[in-house]
């Protein structure tokens, strides 16, 4: 496989690198901070470290934060009392009672800006949902990968299992590689990946 030592039937398809479970690197462990290290220790030690079920019980903590935000009370409560002090106003300013008038002006900008706080906290309630979503997507889609290398990596040790017990029990060379090549053609397919997930 192309940046690989191996082909794809013996191992080039398991991740390597950062993707593999098994990665570990010291390089920066010499440039860290000393304050960073304890944290950067036990992140490298962290069989979890690629899961999302952290940063998911983030969001939900922080949403549920917001929706403590939100107004209990209905928004046409809040356009029913901007209506009437906004009478209140005009009745007042006609009459000529500016402190007055003043007064319910400055009520109906509190009550605009507490409709604006409403909205902005709905707003991020649901750009907070979006990246739920999002998280929980990627990771269930990480759960299945592992899933896939695991019965992956499976079906290789049956493999090898079945080419060994033929290599003990079949002394034709061209029987053996013929055996070897229908096992392989048949089990582990780049175009067929169904018969691995599916076992």
């Amino acid at each position: 496989m192309r940046g690989k030592e191996v082909c794809r039937k013996h191992g080039g398809k398991t991740p390597s690198g950062i993707a593999s479970p098994h990665w570990k690197h010291g390089r920066y462990q010499k440039v860290l901070p000393t304050r960073y290290l304890t944290n950067y220790k036990q992140a490298m030690q962290d069989e979890e470290l690629l899961s999302l079920k952290s940063e998911l019980a983030v969001v939900q903590a922080r949403m549920m934060e917001l929706f403590g935000r939100v107004d209990k009370g209905d928004s046409g409560i809040l356009f029913k009392r901007l209506q009437d002090e906004r009478k209140a106003f005009d009745l007042k300013n006609k009459a000529g009672k500016i402190e007055e008038a003043s007064e319910h002006l400055n009520e109906i900008m509190r009550l605009i800006q507490q409709g604006y706080a409403d909205w902005a906290t709905w707003d991020e309630i649901h750009k907070t949902m979006q990246l739920e979503m999002r998280l929980i997507d990627a990771e269930r889609k990480r759960l299945i990968e592992m899933q896939q290398m695991v019965k992956s990596e499976d079906v290789m040790n049956f493999v090898s299992f079945i080419t060994g017990l033929i290599r003990e029990y079949v002394s034709d060379r061209d029987e053996i590689a013929a055996i070897s090549a229908a096992i392989a053609d048949r089990v582990i397919q780049e175009d067929n990946p169904g018969i691995i997930s599916n076992s």
